[in-house]
C-alpha cells in the first residue's frame, strides 16, 4: 500500500503511556525498553533521519529509499522520477506527511547532480535549483514552507541558506549551513565567519535578523527553541537553549549532542562519552537501556515520554527504535 493512500486525509495521534521518568522515581526492575520501528525485509542497516513536530511520522532511510513510519506502521515512499539509478536522502518531515530531501543522480557525462525535493501523496517536486547549482532540503514547516542550501561545483562548501516558500519563487539569504524554519516562517541557520561559528535567526516575511555567538554543530530546531552545545571556558561542554529571539533560556551541564526538547522542557541528547542523557528537574541521568540510541544519528523525545533514535548492534548494523520507560 503507497504511502499517499494512506496518508491523503487527517491523521491519527500516537499515544504514549509511558512518561520520562527521574532517577529517584525509578523503581528498580525499571529502565528503557527499545521497541524496532519495522524495516524491509532483509534490511540491516536503516537509520532514522528526522521526525514531524508531534512525532507521529517518522522518516528513515535505507538503500538509498526513504523510508516512513506512521505510528509505528512502516509506509515506503514511491519510486523517484529517474527510477533505481536516483538516490532519494530524506532529512524532514512535517505533521502534514511533507518529506524534503535531496535526489542525487548520476549523468551520463558523470559527475553527481543533486537537487532538493518536496514529496508528498507519492508525487516528488523538484525545487528551484538553476543549472548551474546543486541543492539540498533539509526541513519543512507545517505550512509547507521548505529551507535547504545551494550551492555551485566544485565549492561545495561555500553553500547558501535559501527558503522555499509553499506558495511563490525561492528567497536567497546568505553563506551557512542550514538548521530549520519555524511555523511562522523564521530560518534557523549557522555560518563559520574565520573559524568561529555566528548563530542566526532570520524573519523570511520582515527580514529582520538576530545572531548569536559559539554554536557548535549539531544543532536543533524543536519546539520553537534552538538548541546546540557550547564548550565552557576552562573546560567541559554544555548545552544552550535559546529561543528564536536570541535570548538564552536555559543551560544543561556536560552536555555535547543534542536531540530534543520535550514542550514542557526536558532536554534528550548526549555527552561527550556519546551516551544518551536525559535533563530535567535540575539534573541530568543516562539512559539506561539494553539497546543505547547512538549519539551520532537522530534522536528526538516526545512529549508523552518516548524516545526516538537509531541504536548500532555488535556487528554495527543500525536499527531505527523506539523506547519507552517500563514498557
Amino acid at each position: 500500500m503507497k504511502l499517499r493512500r494512506v496518508l491523503s486525509g487527517l491523521f491519527g495521534v500516537l499515544v504514549i503511556t509511558s512518561s520520562v521518568a527521574a532517577p529517584h522515581a525509578a523503581a528498580e526492575a525499571c529502565r528503557w525498553i527499545a521497541h524496532d520501528l519495522p524495516v524491509p525485509p532483509g534490511a540491516k542497516n536503516v537509520e532514522i533521519r528526522a521526525s514531524s513536530g508531534d512525532n507521529t511520522l517518522i522518516v528513515g532511510w535505507h538503500g538509498y529509499r526513504g523510508l516512513v513510519w506512521w505510528n509505528g506502521d512502516l509506509w515506503q515512499m514511491d519510486e523517484p522520477p529517474h527510477g533505481a539509478s536516483t538516490n532519494v536522502i530524506p532529512w524532514g518531515i512535517n505533521n502534514s506527511a511533507v518529506v524534503v530531501g535531496g535526489l542525487e543522480t548520476y549523468p551520463d557525462g558523470g559527475g553527481l547532480d543533486r537537487r532538493a525535493f518536496r514529496y508528498q501523496y507519492g508525487q516528488y517536486q523538484l525545487l528551484q535549483t538553476a543549472s548551474d547549482e546543486q541543492s539540498v532540503a533539509l526541513g519543512v514547516n507545517d505550512n509547507g514552507d521548505v529551507v535547504g542550501e545551494v550551492w555551485k561545483e566544485p565549492n561545495i562548501d561555500w553553500r547558501t541558506v535559501v527558503v522555499w516558500p509553499a506558495n511563490g519563487p525561492r528567497k536567497d539569504f546568505e553563506r551557512g549551513d542550514a538548521v530549520g524554519i519555524s511555523s511562522d516562517g523564521k530560518v534557523v541557520a549557522n555560518t563559520r565567519l574565520a573559524g568561529d561559528r555566528i548563530g542566526w535567526v532570520k524573519d523570511i516575511n520582515t527580514g529582520v535578523k538576530t545572531t548569536f555567538q559559539g554554536p557548535f554543530r549539531p544543532m536543533r530546531l524543536d519546539n520553537d527553541r534552538i538548541l546546540y552545545s557550547e564548550g565552557i571556558s576552562g573546560g567541559g561542554d554544555r548545552i544552550v537553549e535559546q529561543g528564536l529571539d536570541g535570548q538564552r533560556v536555559a543551560t544543561y551541564a556536560d552536555g555535547t549532542h543534542v536531540f530534543g526538547r520535550t514542550s514542557s522542557g526536558t532536554v534528550f541528547g548526549a555527552v561527550s562519552s556519546g551516551v544518551a542523557h536525559l535533563w530535567q528537574w535540575g539534573t541530568h541521568y543516562a539512559v539506561d537501556a539494553e539497546k543505547l540510541p547512538s549519539a551520532w544519528y537522530y534522536g528526538d523525545v516526545t512529549d508523552g515520554g518516548g524516545l526516538v533514535g537509531t541504536y548500532m548492534d555488535a556487528d554495527g548494523g543500525r536499527h531505527p527504535a523506539r523506547w519507552f520507560w517500563c514498557a
